[in-house]
Parts: structure tokens; sequence; C-alpha cells
């Protein structure tokens, strides 16, 4: 039966569906007529669960998909292309600039790694072992990843706010000019 060559493609939702329904991995493949490492492939690959986190509700679904395609992996210029449908990368910087920012987005994705199991518990774990790994690299890297996401490293931008008195600059540019008259005046 397994080893008959199929005509036909797996339902993927159908096999994530029965998955969710409690059926074994082995029940789902001999359901469908697929491997069992096929059903293993269809649930570890699976980005977008059935149940879609409660923020989605009020996003549209261009929102929704830039979200998910973010978190998949994808730079946030080509998840606005895709999700958005642009041909510019330009715009497509811009609109994904902004769409990282709001607050429907930030929720969205963490909500959806929380549904995928990556929970901010399960992160500061995982880094830990990073951080202590015997590969001196890996374990640079996690470091690295800490201290940026603890504030340690200077901010890239200073802002500096310079004020001053218009009455005061007026008075120091007179006494200025009138030191330069008289420098003109003097004769050596």
């Amino acid at each position: 039966m397994i080893n008959e060559k199929r005509t036909e493609r797996v339902n993927k939702l159908a096999v994530l569906a029965d998955l969710d329904a409690g059926m074994t991995g082995k029940e789902v493949a001999a359901k469908h007529r697929c491997r069992e490492s096929y059903v293993t492939k269809i649930k570890k690959g699976r980005v977008l669960p059935l149940a879609l986190p409660e923020c989605f509700k009020s996003m549209d679904l261009p929102h929704q998909k830039f979200a998910v395609l973010s978190l998949e992996g994808k730079s946030g210029v080509d998840a606005a292309m895709e999700a958005f449908e642009m041909t510019n990368r330009d715009s497509a910087k811009a609109v994904a600039s902004r769409e990282k920012k709001t607050e429907q987005y930030k929720r969205s994705i963490t909500e959806l790694m929380n549904i995928h199991g990556l929970t901010p518990e399960n992160r500061i774990k995982q880094l830990r072992k990073l951080v202590f790994s015997q590969d001196g690299n890996i374990s640079l890297r996690a470091l690295d990843q800490t201290w940026r996401l603890d504030g340690s490293y200077q901010p890239t931008e200073i802002n500096v706010g310079i004020s001053y008195n218009p009455e005061a600059l007026r008075d120091r540019m007179q006494e200025l000019r009138q030191m330069l008259q008289d420098a003109e005046t003097i004769d050596i």
C-alpha cells in the first residue's frame, strides 16, 4: 500500500487536523497513504497553527501573513513584499519598518511564539545552554545576544539637545562685531 505510486497529493491541513484530533502519526500515515516520516515532516514544518492567536482576529490577512513570514525567518523587506504584494523594495522596507513598530505586530509575534512553545522561559533556558556551550563561537554569540537583550551596549544614536537664549546670543554677536571693528581700526 505504501509502496504504490501516489497519484494524488497529501492534504497537509487534513493531516494536521487529524493530528490535532489525537490520532498518532502511524494512524494518520495509514489514513492518508503516506509514510510516517512525511507526517512528522508536516508536523515539524507547521508554522501557522490551526488555532490562531487572539490578536489575529483584529488583523487583516496581509498583516497576519507579514507576522507569520517574519517569524519563519524572512527579512522584513521580503516578508512585506510577499504579504502586501509589493514590487518596490524601498517601499517594502518602509512598510516593514512601520509594521514592526506596531503593538499589534509585537503582540502577534509573542503569541505565535508562545503557541509554538517558545515562551520567554524556554528561550532563556536555551540561551543559557548556548552561553555555556563548549564551542567558543557559539558561546560568544550567545553572550552577545544576552548583552543586546539587556541593553548593555551603548546606544548607537545619542540625542543631543541644545538650549540657548536668543537675546544672549544677539548680545554676544554684537560684542564680537564690535571687537572686529576695533581690531580693524588699530594701526600697527
